[in-house]
């Protein structure tokens, strides 16, 4: 559950927007996966208490934006 809501809340708040279609799976994925390794506390956090709290969809913002600023 908490992967869907980590990926609603990037496509919600724009972050998927550049993202051509073709790679949009791909994307996820890659998504997924970095915040699952260098972000877990974000997942965790989410699959406990089954929503973002205003500290950790801060937090998640920027996760994003970071892997977002890498990603090819």
């Amino acid at each position: 559950m908490a992967s869907q809501v980590a990926i609603l809340f990037a496509g919600t708040n724009g972050y998927a927007d550049e993202i051509d279609i073709d790679k949009m799976q791909e994307w996820k994925v890659s998504l997924l996966r970095y915040l699952d390794t260098s972000h877990s506390d974000i997942m965790k956090d989410i699959a406990e208490k089954k929503q973002i709290s205003e500290e950790t969809g801060e937090v998640l913002h920027e996760a994003i934006k970071t892997f977002n600023s890498t990603w090819q």
